[in-house]
């Protein structure tokens, strides 16, 4: 997705740059739990994860109180992203497009498949059609509607059911392209070590869930600053302090964690700009649902967790005080419909003996749907500032970023 700067304040620049993650040993990223036997772990690089390396990095280099200014200024600090997982260059059965000719999306919560034989099907090559899955489709707008609502597989007519992961969305002339990113995992165990009597501590078996090698991540950051010289500068200290080979994770001694980030091309030009978007998401609505009462309709999808300011705010009572707490920039809209989940940030401190704040979270994929009697021009900035500087809290760690009507929701047949 292309960010504009258009609604930058004046005089601050950026530059998205962009990089492959490739793991060269396998990378364990799940947290130690206390007595805990089974270590999970996510499937994707965290932003977090991102500025933390950073971060180790800037602490060994000698011109460190410089350099930490890229993590710490408000305006024009570095933006790390959730690195997403690419699509598998080592399967002989998907379609192989480079991630540069599109972009790596999280599926919405809203997109259903076929129990029976789920995926999309014209991301397959080599397969007959009773082989090829039956394909994914999102059911936003009918669920909105309640028109023309998909409640079986149209080419099996067998069960549905929700599709989650990440896609590589690729724009093309005729019919738009997504291919699935597989997200592989493999489990490692190991004992814990009594380095006293160098036997198993406690007789325990820990299992830890692993990333594997060669798996390979997508990943954005956005540069930021006051001039173009100030730009320049923090592009080539962001180049030297992350492209190279690194350790990331854990289990750093048992033969985990060497990845390699490599700066890649940027994102092709021929994805979708928001003012077209929006177009064609009110094209479907009138053509598909007959829905043109002279408002303009827009979806707001989250791309990363978001961490919205909600002290003080729970329980929400309705839609009007959830659309202050999640997006009071716009104004004038009103929030017709949205599908979304909660999770929560929570642990236990070893240090305090205590747990941790119970932090709510809003996960990603989740889907707003709004409506206005404003023009597309008048709410452009707004829309540009919103996909720039996302929702919520944490937001330069990858928190809160948001794509307006993201190309999915107008999938309504199975792609």
């Amino acid at each position: 997705m292309s960010v504009s700067i258009v609604s930058l304040p004046p005089g601050v620049q950026a530059e998205m740059l962009y990089f492959n993650i490739k793991c060269l040993e396998p990378v364990y990223l799940g947290s130690q739990k206390l007595y805990g036997l089974f270590r999970e772990s996510a499937p994707i690089l965290r932003g977090t994860r991102i500025l933390g390396l950073l971060a180790k990095n800037i602490e060994r280099h000698p011109h460190a109180p410089e350099l930490y200014n890229l993590l710490l200024e408000d305006e024009s600090a570095l933006v790390v992203y959730d690195a997403l997982p690419n699509v598998d260059q080592r399967s002989d059965e998907v379609v192989q497009i480079s991630a540069t000719n599109g972009a790596v999306i999280p599926m919405p919560i809203t997109a259903q498949t076929c129990k029976c034989l789920p995926g999309f099907h014209r991301s397959w090559k080599d397969k007959s059609d009773k082989d090829k899955p039956h394909g994914v489709w999102d059911t936003l707008l009918s669920l909105w509607t309640e028109r023309n609502p998909i409640t079986s597989c149209p080419k099996c007519h067998s069960g549905i059911d929700a599709f989650t992961g990440y896609a590589l969305h690729v724009p093309q002339p005729d019919e738009d392209l997504y291919i699935y990113c597989e997200q592989h995992q493999e489990r490692r165990a190991h004992s814990a070590r009594n380095r006293r009597t160098d036997t198993a501590a406690q007789g325990m078996l820990y299992t830890n869930r692993l990333i594997p090698a060669y798996s390979d991540f997508w990943l954005q950051i956005l540069v930021r600053g006051r001039n173009e010289t100030e730009l320049e500068r923090r592009k080539t200290n962001l180049l030297e302090l992350l492209t190279g080979t690194h350790k990331l994770g854990g289990g750093l001694s048992r033969g985990l964690g060497t990845v390699e980030i490599k700066q890649r091309e940027p994102d092709s030009p021929d994805y979708p700009t928001i003012a077209s978007r929006i177009n064609s998401f009110n094209k479907m609505l009138a053509e598909v649902y007959n829905i043109s009462n002279g408002k303009l309709f827009f979806s707001v999808t989250l791309l990363s967790r978001g961490l919205p300011e909600l002290e003080g705010r729970l329980p929400l009572a309705n839609s009007q005080e959830l659309h202050d707490a999640l997006f009071p920039e716009l104004k004038g809209c009103t929030l017709e419909f949205f599908q979304h989940r909660f999770g929560q940030f929570s642990g236990w401190s070893l240090s305090w003996q205590l747990p941790k704040p119970a932090i709510p979270y809003i996960t990603e994929g989740s889907v707003y749907l709004f409506s206005t009697y404003q023009s597309i021009d008048a709410l452009l900035p707004t829309f540009e500032a919103l996909e720039h500087y996302g929702m919520g809290e944490c937001r330069n760690e990858g928190f809160g970023r948001v794509e307006i009507c993201a190309p999915f929701h107008t999938e309504v047949k199975p792609v």
